[in-house]
C-alpha cells in the first residue's frame, strides 16, 4: 500500500468556511482534497481541490451554514492514490444579531437598536406583532443596526423579531417585547 496521511484536522469554521490541514508525506506527486455535506440520501455532491507536494493546507469556502461535512485526503503518486484519511465538522449556524434594545418608547412608536453580528450581514428583517397576533407588520432594511417602529397602537404590548440577511440565508431570530 502507498503512505497515507495520517492527521487530518479541520478547523476554523465560519458559517461558510472551515481549512483543512494534514501531516505531509514525502515522495508525494501532491493531494487531492475532497468535501462535500452530508447528507440524508447518502447522495456525495463532492468538491474536489488538487494541490501540489509542498501544500497541506487548504480554505474551503462556498459551504452551507449549520451544515456537517466529509472531508477526505488522498497522497497522490502520479495517477495512484493511497488509502485516504477522512474527518468530519460542521460549519457555523448563521449569527443572530444580538443586545436588542428599546427606546424612546412613546403611546404610539418606538426605536429598537440592536449589535450586529460579526461579518457578512446583507441586511435584517424586522417584525412586530401585537400579543393578540393579529397584524404582522414586516420591514427589510439594509445593514444597518436601529429602526424606528411607528403607527402602533397605544397602551398595546409588542413582540420584536429580528433576523439577520446573508447571501446563504436569514438566521434564527433575536426576539423581545415592549408595552407603548
Amino acid at each position: 500500500a502507498l503512505p497515507s496521511v495520517t492527521s487530518l484536522q479541520l478547523f476554523e469554521m465560519t458559517h461558510s468556511t472551515m481549512k483543512a490541514r494534514w501531516s505531509r508525506v514525502d515522495g508525494v506527486s501532491g493531494y487531492t482534497v475532497l468535501y462535500a455535506p452530508l447528507t440524508d440520501d447518502g447522495d456525495l455532491n463532492n468538491n474536489e481541490i488538487n494541490v501540489g507536494d509542498g501544500v497541506t493546507e487548504v480554505e474551503l469556502d462556498g459551504l452551507m451554514p449549520d451544515t456537517e461535512y466529509t472531508v477526505t485526503v488522498y497522497a497522490m503518486y502520479g495517477e495512484e492514490s493511497s488509502d485516504p484519511i477522512i474527518n468530519q465538522e460542521t460549519t457555523l449556524p448563521l449569527s443572530p444579531p444580538r443586545n436588542l434594545q428599546f427606546l424612546d418608547i412613546t403611546h404610539n412608536s418606538a426605536h429598537i437598536s440592536w449589535d450586529p453580528p460579526p461579518s457578512g450581514v446583507k441586511g435584517y428583517r424586522i417584525m412586530w406583532v401585537m400579543t393578540d397576533g393579529l397584524i404582522t407588520k414586516e420591514t427589510k432594511v439594509g445593514p444597518v443596526n436601529s429602526y424606528h417602529l411607528s403607527e402602533l397602537m397605544s397602551l398595546m404590548e409588542y413582540s420584536v423579531a429580528i433576523f439577520a440577511l446573508y447571501n446563504e440565508g436569514q438566521s434564527e431570530p433575536l426576539t423581545d417585547g415592549f408595552t407603548t
